[in-house]
């Protein structure tokens, strides 16, 4: 199709900074809103284990579009699989340390 087909609509094209952004925007709120029900005190323990865990699991992309999202601030060329390979190392010591906070903790069915 040429650019004069188009009768009655726009092609709608999003630029990478806009699509960057929103898609912060909508993990970031995944995130607060997993952490507060998390320590809330009105779910159980099982529950609140489960909302630590998708918020960790939300975290990791979170984390390379914050990358991806701040480096121009500071003039910096971050590539999309450097802002990835770098939220995973960061990712991987939130995971160690999620695991020795919650992992040593003893069940309360055991009596």
């Amino acid at each position: 199709m040429r650019p004069g087909d188009w009768k009655g609509s726009e092609l709608v094209v999003i630029e990478s900074g806009e699509l960057v952004w929103g898609t912060l925007a909508v993990l970031l709120v995944a995130e607060i809103v997993f952490w507060v029900l998390s320590f809330g005190g009105v779910a159980s323990e099982e529950t609140r284990f489960r909302l630590v865990a998708a918020a960790v699991v939300t975290s990791f992309p979170l984390l390379a579009f914050v990358i991806q999202a701040v480096a121009p601030l500071f003039q910096m060329d971050v590539s999309m699989r450097l802002a990835w390979g770098a939220a995973a190392s960061v990712w991987a010591v939130l995971l160690w340390a999620c695991g020795i906070i919650f992992g040593g903790r003893p069940s309360r069915a055991d009596g």
